[in-house]
């Protein structure tokens, strides 16, 4: 069932209210879908820039739902803007090779988010 990008974001922002969130935004969408591109700026404010987040502690995902076996690649792969150029990137085909690198890139996302974590934490008992 498709409940369409936007009412994902809306779902997402009630549930900000509820849960501490700052740690870290990991994005998901498909590169070769232009309008998720486009609400991916959307995300990032709401999820990076607001709450004033570092890149450090994002990760894009760009899981194509459709691949030419020849390339990797199907179609034009939408532009995303330059507040993503500091964000780490998986892109996923769907492709068993590729499982090494995607996990090496996840788990050096998650030394970033625990390095920076520790920071924050550090900063927080100073000002106490």
């Amino acid at each position: 069932i498709d409940i369409g990008f936007n009412n994902i974001l809306t779902r997402l922002n009630e549930e900000k209210q509820k849960w501490d969130i700052k740690m870290d935004t990991i994005f998901v969408y498909d590169p070769e879908d232009k309008k998720q591109a486009e609400e991916l700026n959307l995300w990032y404010n709401n999820f990076v820039e607001k709450p004033n987040l570092t890149e450090k502690c994002c990760l894009l995902v760009a899981s194509r739902k459709n691949q030419d076996e020849e390339d990797g690649k199907s179609g034009h792969e939408a532009r995303l803007s330059t507040l993503f150029s500091d964000i780490p990137r998986i892109t996923f085909n769907g492709k068993t090779d590729e499982i090494e690198t995607i996990k090496q890139t996840f788990v050096d996302f998650l030394k970033r988010v625990i390095v920076e974590t520790s920071r924050g934490q550090e900063q927080d008992e100073r000002f106490k």
